[in-house]
């Protein structure tokens, strides 16, 4: 689970380089960013919050992949 996080991670971070590289306006990198921010934090508490009930809590990580 944490490995493929990892490689979530930086797949973003490879997305994110390309976009600073290809002259991106800065807004849109701000909202790309916060977005995948946003998505990572999600997955972690869905994660958290299946464990903590004792269910398969990986819903949201299963609907991006």
């Amino acid at each position: 689970m944490f490995i493929t996080n990892i490689e979530l991670i930086v797949k973003n971070e490879e997305l994110i380089k390309l976009l600073t590289h290809s002259q991106a306006k800065e807004w849109w990198m701000k909202v790309i960013v916060l977005m995948l921010v946003f998505i990572i934090i999600a997955m972690c508490w869905q994660i958290v919050k299946g464990e903590s009930n004792g269910k398969n809590g990986h819903l949201l990580y299963d609907f991006i992949m």
